[in-house]
């Protein structure tokens, strides 16, 4: 950070903003305007940015001044960087650390905002992603001249940045021939009488999966001033804060995105072992999903366990280490994702008693989800085939009452769904049309649940699953439903063998009747002609 003289309004300036980042407000979009070197006179323009942004009454705006203070933990809090930066004000760039440019880069690859004011890209000319992150940058040949009025027109009214603006007039200094990154597009600019060409004034461009915003307004704090920069800003601002709509990944999840909404996530951490669905959203945005509730932490929201195989535990989870008796190990994950986001995804798992024991088991799981239908409706189709490896495999549940060591909750284990508390209060219906209680331990193709606020999952059993149709177990109080495949009795793979197991959840945005889920089941149930 460069030492230099700090008014006395300054300094309560950067107190309050401090105040401000440790206490965030949730609800707002998470800003941080990154200062404190300009060839500028960023001791003004940074209060007249966070001004702005606060007087909109949609962020929650902090201010640093030492851009090594930036690390990958402080800007997970944040939902947009402004740069208000630059290496020079009157002295020479100064270099960053290679911890700070791979938080910086990382932050906005993996799904940060990014906005550029005036000069603050004007700096590492040999760095090719600060150069594409920061997307309109000077170079030989870019200059400017004085201070003067011009108008910025609008070149793409339907962004969303600029969808609803017109042209207006501004007092400020304008580029031209900035360098442009290509795939950059520009959606608003200004006639240089100096090249006779228009110029860009404001552009957004994609890195990794966040949104940049440049622009190239805002010399200086009276620039700042105009109805038009301020519009520009806050809509620039905000839009670099929302995450891309459609299919999203990184190293250990797959998402799916619509409307800035997360609407499925897959995770398949190998760390964490099983893999599992959170959130699950209908497309209007009602999440089904509860992720390890305090009264059951193994429950993973739409996952696959095992209770006991060869009479060792892989259902629950040891407290202390959250580690279970047997491990479910995820050896790969492969996916492929089809050009109208249908996602189609290959993992292998294996089974064993112990952390460093012989795999007794493996899984061959296929998953394919589609993209949301006319009705914003969508279906997880889930496959999965165990073979016994060297042994027989004895696949068990905890015992039903009446049987040895019977409980009267025993039953349960597979495919199973656990759901949040917002959610609690619904309807289960069966194929059989019993509902809620009656439906518990009842044999059935299908259940279906219909939250209390809309929205519904059909869960399918199908035909070629043993003990079909599976003994549903309901759980209304968390609530929680599961085909229970071995509900009755345990059963036994033999070594070498297979058993395939199938299943199909239907996603849907509001409740549907009887009629339509047996037409649904029906259509997926039926033999391949």
């Amino acid at each position: 950070m460069i030492v230099k003289y700090l008014s006395v309004l300054t300094l309560l300036y950067l107190v309050f903003s401090a105040t401000l980042f440790a206490a965030p407000e949730s609800d707002k979009i998470q800003v941080l305007i990154m200062t404190g070197q300009n060839n500028h006179d960023w001791e003004t323009t940074t209060p007249a940015l966070k001004q702005i942004l606060d007087e909109a009454g949609r962020f929650s705006v902090d201010v640093i001044t030492d851009p090594e203070k930036l690390t990958a933990q402080g800007l997970a809090a944040c939902d947009v960087l402004i740069s208000n930066w630059n290496g020079y004000g009157g002295k020479k760039p100064q270099p960053w650390s290679d911890a700070l440019k791979s938080a910086y880069v990382e932050f906005v690859r993996n799904g940060g905002g990014h906005v550029v004011i005036h000069a603050g890209s004007s700096s590492f000319y040999d760095w090719d992603d600060y150069q594409a992150i920061c997307i309109a940058t000077w170079k030989d040949g870019t200059g400017h001249k004085a201070i003067h009025e011009f108008d910025v027109r609008i070149s793409d009214d339907s962004h969303p940045i600029t969808r609803g603006m017109k042209k207006f007039k501004t007092t400020d200094e304008l580029w031209f021939r900035p360098h442009v990154q290509l795939g950059a597009k520009v959606i608003a600019e200004s006639f240089s009488k100096t090249t006779g060409k228009w110029e860009p004034t404001a552009l957004v461009s994609q890195f990794g999966k966040g949104r940049c915003f440049t622009l190239l307004l805002g010399h200086d704090a009276k620039t700042m001033q105009s109805d038009g920069f301020k519009s520009l800003l806050t809509k620039g601002t905000e839009w670099a804060a929302a995450e891309q709509d459609g299919i999203q990944e990184t190293e250990n999840t797959i998402s799916m995105r619509m409307n800035g909404k997360e609407i499925w996530t897959l995770h398949h951490n190998p760390e964490e072992g099983k893999p599992y669905i959170h959130p699950l959203a209908t497309t209007t945005g009602q999440v089904f999903s509860g992720l390890r509730p305090k009264d059951h932490v193994w429950h993973r929201a739409l996952w696959f366990s095992w209770k006991y195989i060869n009479g060792v535990n892989y259902w629950e989870e040891d407290p202390a280490t959250g580690k279970s008796e047997g491990k479910t190990l995820l050896l790969s994950t492969k996916h492929d994702v089809s050009h109208d986001n249908e996602v189609h995804v290959d993992m292998t798992l294996a089974y064993a008693p112990a952390e460093q024991a012989k795999h007794i088991m493996r899984e061959k799981r296929a998953l394919i989800i589609s993209p949301p239908d006319e009705t914003g409706a969508y279906t997880i189709d889930w496959t999965s085939e165990f073979r016994a490896l060297e042994n027989d495999v004895v696949l068990d549940r905890t015992p039903l009452p009446g049987q040895p060591n019977g409980k009267d909750y025993g039953g349960y284990a597979g495919y199973s769904i656990r759901m949040n508390k917002e959610v609690s209060g619904g309807t289960f219906l069966t194929s059989e049309g019993l509902a809620d209680s009656k439906s518990h331990r009842q044999p059935a193709r299908w259940t279906m649940y219909s939250a209390p606020k809309g929205g519904c999952l059909l869960f399918m059993d199908h035909p070629g699953n043993l003990n079909y149709p599976a003994k549903w177990y309901i759980a209304e109080a968390m609530p929680y439903f599961s085909p229970s495949v071995i509900h009755d009795a345990p059963h036994t793979i033999k070594a070498g063998e297979l058993l395939q197991l199938r299943y199909r959840v239907r996603v849907h945005p509001s409740a549907i009747e009887a009629g339509a889920a047996q037409a649904e089941w029906t259509e997926w149930a039926a033999p391949v002609k």
